[in-house]
């Protein structure tokens, strides 16, 4: 995916905007920004700052942690269910 420069922002910033809908709280989104970094920057969403760099996101981010989100609550959903069942 081509990302354009005026598309990147700090990813502080990304959360104000539009993540706070997701994550309620700057800690929340830094939590699942840790547990799924490797999908969120192969996705090319997010651009993991070196050293004292911020992270930065791209404009799609939204988009990924939506995915995100639905998949593991799918898998959850079965989980629940297969322990509910017994199978």
């Amino acid at each position: 995916m081509e990302i354009s420069m005026k598309e990147i922002k700090p990813a502080t910033q990304w959360w104000k905007e539009e993540g706070c809908v997701f994550f309620a709280t700057l800690s929340s989104w830094e939590w699942f920004k840790r547990h799924n970094a490797v999908e969120l920057a192969e996705s090319g969403a997010l651009i993991l700052g070196k050293g004292r760099a911020t992270d930065k996101v791209a404009g799609h981010m939204s988009q990924v942690v939506i995915s995100i989100l639905s998949r593991k609550s799918l898998e959850s959903a079965k989980r629940l269910q297969q322990k509910a069942t017994g199978s």
